[in-house]
């Protein structure tokens, strides 16, 4: 009947039916865009360049509805009054076959059929290495792509227009429908990722990226203690030179490749030089920190 779900006619790959089962109930309002007041989810997230990130969005239509979604990239102060790719500095595959940019129009969407009672699984991949948005349908990728001005700061998202009963959800990785593609990472991972008594030391010099030589006696490494998500994730970390005198507090990105660990200095908290990063000299030592911005942040909210 139109308006209920009945799980036992949604179309489509069997896991994803499964997922779609499993989201039926306790779904979190901020997860869910619905196209009663036209709804939008938005995964935020800092994309870091040379990564490959992929998330998942469940796709319900009920039957008899009429809905028409977007689902794409945008950056934070991008309007989002209509859907993605209706204004500038937005990017969105359409449900009806097209893909849009600050208003104008191209073929290459999803062409997802409204209407019909069924569950998608719809899966994003955005290649930080040639700044790529693409995206599949049920495990098949889309031959479209949209290509991205920047990848710093973007929300991946969806939102809901034009109809009723439609409704796309976004999907935490522990429940994702597909397994994430070879050579991607979840863009869960943008979020910061902590592990207990996570230490390095390096000799890296100056201002730049830290390689690591390995963990602290007693104390484990970054990939170790990270696991499989070790290349690609967001920590927070504490930094101290070799000098035992200049530190600096941050958050950086952990990639691990051919055995090589190396923590970016993305954004820098506080330090002894004034906010600003440190200079490194001789042997330094770094490590996974739970530090006191992101306690404030947690505070703020509470």
């Amino acid at each position: 009947m139109a308006g209920a779900f009945n799980p036992n006619r949604v179309g489509g790959n069997a896991a994803v039916q499964n997922v779609a089962g499993a989201l039926t109930g306790n779904i979190p309002a901020s997860l869910i865009t619905s196209s009663s007041g036209n709804g939008t989810a938005l995964v935020t997230g800092s994309a870091v360049s040379g990564i490959k990130y992929y998330l998942e969005f469940v796709v319900r239509n009920y039957f008899g509805a009429s809905g028409t979604f977007s689902i794409g990239a945008a950056t934070p102060s991008a309007s989002l009054s209509n859907f993605i790719g209706d204004n500038a500095m937005t990017y969105g595959f359409t449900s009806d076959g097209n893909i849009w940019n600050a208003g104008t129009s191209s073929s290459g969407g999803i062409a997802y059929a409204p209407g019909e009672f069924q569950s998608q699984s719809v899966g994003v991949l955005l290649d930080g290495a040639d700044n790529q948005l693409s995206i599949t349908t049920n495990g098949t990728t889309f031959s479209s792509t949209i290509t991205l001005p920047s990848l710093e700061a973007l929300l991946i998202g969806a939102r809901v227009f034009h109809g009723t009963d439609t409704q796309v959800i976004y999907v935490p990785q522990t429940q994702y429908a597909f397994a994430i593609p070879a050579g991607y990472t979840s863009w869960d991972n943008t979020s910061p990722n902590y592990a207990d008594r996570t230490k390095e030391t390096t000799t890296t010099t100056g201002t730049g990226t830290v390689t690591t030589n390995g963990a602290v006696a007693s104390y484990q490494t970054f990939a170790t203690g990270l696991g499989s998500l070790s290349t690609g994730i967001v920590t927070n970390y504490t930094l101290l030179s070799g000098n035992n005198t200049d530190w600096e507090t941050g958050q950086g990105t952990v990639v691990v490749q051919s055995g090589t660990t190396t923590i970016s200095r993305d954004t820098v908290f506080q330090s002894s030089n004034g906010g600003n990063q440190i200079n490194l000299t001789g042997t330094s030592t770094i490590f996974c920190d739970l530090t006191a911005n992101f306690i404030n942040q947690l505070a703020a909210l509470s």
